[in-house]
């Protein structure tokens, strides 16, 4: 693998292009693709540069947020699974997530039961 194929592949990674779909341009196997997200991922900081303010005080700010919906099969196409995303609008950084819920229906669940990266 070339450097220009890992710069490729980093690109499609960055435009949450399926993996599958990375797989067939890219003309590379899904376990090659796996290890190398693997990789990546190891080499972030456990915090992701997050640094607790020096005072006690901490000020709450609202967050302009975005809601996503997307849907995946797990196993088979009977089996359709939705994720649902909320996403820092501004720094595009997942806040939230939830699996499960229907096309065009935000879970009513989803304060309660939506977890945090």
């Amino acid at each position: 693998m070339d450097d220009r194929q890992v710069g490729l592949v980093k690109d499609l990674l960055l435009e949450r292009v399926s993996l599958r779909g990375i797989c067939r341009v890219v003309k590379i196997s899904l376990s090659w693709l796996m290890a190398y997200i693997k990789k990546l991922y190891s080499a972030q900081p456990d915090g992701l540069n997050y640094r607790m303010p020096d005072k006690l005080e901490i000020k709450l700010q609202l967050i302009e947020s975005e809601l996503d919906e997307m849907w995946s099969f797990v196993s088979k196409k009977k089996n359709k699974k939705w994720v649902w995303i909320a996403q820092c609008r501004k720094t595009r950084q997942v806040i939230a997530f939830h699996v499960g819920g229907g096309a065009g229906k935000m879970p009513k669940s989803y304060g309660k039961n939506c977890r945090v990266p």
